[in-house]
């Protein structure tokens, strides 16, 4: 035990240093007589982030990097690490970059500072959550994690809309591009593609010298340049196209194509949704399919954030269930009347993984007659049966176009929901909170629209049903026993287990959920439903960050372990082995779950006046 008095140094430069400014003078102190001093060589590999203490650099500079040496942080004077802060994953490697006089304190004496200091304890939290974001994504990160901005190799060349279609083939020649975005005064247009031109002026004999404008593609899906190349991987999978202007502001930058992207990832999406698009069987649907683990396998592999991998697998499955009703009508007819085809629940929030299930229902433009309830009935198990045999399993609630209850005219819709928001009960909630998790995917859109409007319109400032909303949301805490621990449940496969949907990753998307419908937005993804909040001022920028961070990583521990159980050919799930994780994962988990705990009683204390 150090004597206070006799290091003047150490509290001169512990009165710089967070957290220190914030604790009184005698916490302080009793910090300096806990400290123990250690000297580090340049070029030292130290193990010390394994030491469940925190460290303090006084003097000296140090990187943590991963196994592949990709930076997470350097650090330099009053910089601190340490298990204790959490955060960085297992194969994260300390090395002294000059020579290091470091302060060590203990994790007891962290633990008690923290208990009984505020301060002390949001600086962990706020470093736990500053090296969870690294967690998900180093410094130097995937070509896939590569902003468009980054991408882009060469300025864009244009053409007049006036140009006739020779002078645009003579250039594309000579420029060896297979498409030119079309330019007025400074404002996109269309494209014109070589497909453009073999289709629309080739094939229907038209002169030479007709005007681009005639055969141009208009209008045209754009991508932002702040966005990232998964960005653009995943607009090309779900709208079908091969090429995307690049747009900053409203000025166009750039164009990324298809093919750029083929030459990242041959099994892109784009390549698999474009095979989908042209099968005319069920079989090679299937088979399609089938390349699904293998290609998310190799998307994890390439540090690919979770969120994107679940918006491509759902983008994929949009193109699957709208090449199915294409199908269907084909072997069954012309429908009776106007239909829409809509998801909910994970799929209609973009959010599909390797275990998900179908959520699926069918809006009618009127009420259907016998023969109208005849032949969508023959449709819809069609395709929930194909769905099913294409990996997309059938629902175990039975919430499937091919249920009777599930199908109905817009106006029978309208009053189901009606019933839910004006007479809102705690079990009719627990039914149907996947229902406002509603999204389009085929046949006449506006249907859905429809029934978006009235949810929207009704739930906004419906205070009772808000309040009741947020009880179902919180009726369920993490897994936390009085200690802090993890509280686990058996499986014969696993050993001890937590289920990560019905722990955290269900209670975030409620969570969501109930702002979103508090706020009126349309927005339906998770991550867009927090950064809508908050936009209307609903929860805080810093909630939503947390939030965001503990979405990720909880979605990260579900497909590691979903990789684990494939490459061990057994089923896979939301049951996270918890004897396999290393000691920062368990720590992590614990705080991931302790952040669920506090928003709980947020959303309880907000809508509904702290009764649970």
């Amino acid at each position: 035990m150090n004597d206070p008095d006799q290091f003047p140094e150490i509290i001169q430069f512990m009165q710089q240093a967070a957290p220190f400014p914030g604790l009184p003078d005698e916490a302080l102190r009793h910090c300096v007589s806990q400290f123990s001093i250690h000297y580090l060589k340049a070029g030292d590999h130290s193990d010390r982030l394994q030491d469940p203490a925190i460290y303090w650099l006084r003097t000296g500079i140090a990187k943590i990097t991963d196994k592949h040496l990709r930076l997470y942080d350097q650090l330099e004077e009053s910089g601190c690490f340490g298990l204790a802060l959490a955060g960085l994953p297992d194969d994260a490697k300390l090395t002294i970059v000059e020579d290091a006089l470091v302060y060590r304190l203990s994790q007891q004496d962290a633990q008690t500072l923290a208990t009984e200091h505020r301060v002390f304890k949001q600086f962990i939290q706020q470093s736990s959550s500053r090296y969870l974001r690294h967690a998900n994504n180093p410094i130097q990160e995937q070509v896939l994690n590569l902003s468009l901005r980054q991408f882009i190799r060469r300025e864009p060349v244009t053409i007049s809309p006036d140009a006739s279609a020779q002078q645009a083939a003579h250039l594309m020649s000579q420029l060896h591009v297979s498409c030119l975005p079309v330019q007025q005064n400074g404002h996109l247009l269309g494209i014109i593609t070589d497909r453009d031109l073999r289709a629309r002026l080739v094939a229907k004999g038209l002169p030479a010298d007709t005007q681009v404008k005639q055969v141009m593609s208009t209008p045209v899906d754009t991508v932002d340049a702040k966005q990232q190349v998964m960005d653009a991987l995943l607009l090309m999978s779900v709208k079908r196209v091969h090429h995307l202007p690049i747009i900053d502001g409203k000025q166009l930058v750039g164009i990324i194509t298809s093919t750029d992207l083929m030459q990242l990832q041959q099994q892109s999406p784009i390549f698999i949704a474009g095979e989908i698009a042209r099968q005319t069987e069920l079989a090679g649907l299937i088979s399609c399919c089938k390349r699904m683990p293998e290609f998310l396998i190799q998307l994890m592999a390439a540090n690919v954030q979770p969120e994107r991998i679940g918006a491509v697998l759902s983008g994929i499955y949009d193109s699957v269930t709208q090449r199915l009703l294409a199908l269907a009508e084909a072997r069954f007819g012309p429908p009776p009347q106007a239909y829409c085809w809509v998801v909910f629940g994970s799929h209609a929030r973009q959010e599909l993984h390797l275990a998900s299930d179908q959520d699926n229902a069918l809006l009618l433009a009127q009420e259907p007659s016998a023969s109208d309830s005849a032949y969508f009935d023959e449709m819809c198990r069609w395709v929930c049966d194909a769905l099913n045999a294409c990996g997309l399993v059938t629902c175990p609630g039975n919430i499937m176009a091919s249920n009777p209850e599930m199908r109905g005219s817009v106006k029978q819709w309208q009053s189901k929901f009606e019933k839910w928001l004006q007479q809102p009960t705690p079990q009719a909630l627990l039914k149907s909170n996947i229902f406002f998790d509603l999204r389009p995917l085929f046949g006449e859109m506006g249907l859905a629209d429809i029934l978006s409007q009235q949810i929207a319109k009704q739930t906004q400032n419906n205070q009772m049903f808000l309040a009741m909303l947020a009880q179902v949301a919180a009726a369920n805490s993490p897994p936390l026993g009085l200690f802090g621990q993890l509280k686990t449940e058996k499986d014969p496969l696993r050993g001890a287990c937590v289920d990560l949907k019905k722990a955290g990753l269900s209670l975030l998307t409620d969570v969501a959920r109930l702002y979103a419908l508090a706020s009126g937005t349309p927005a339906v993804q998770t991550l867009e439903r927090l950064e809508a909040a908050v936009e209307q001022g609903k929860l805080s920028s810093q909630d939503k960050d947390e939030l965001t961070l503990c979405y990720q990583r909880l979605l990260t521990f579900r497909q590691q372990q979903q990789q684990t159980d494939l490459q061990h050919q057994r089923s896979s799930g939301n049951l996270l082995a918890v004897d396999q994780l290393t000691p920062f994962d368990k720590h992590q988990l614990k705080d991931i779950f302790a952040v669920l705990d506090r928003c709980q009683q947020a959303i309880l204390l907000k809508f509904a006046g702290g009764r649970g």
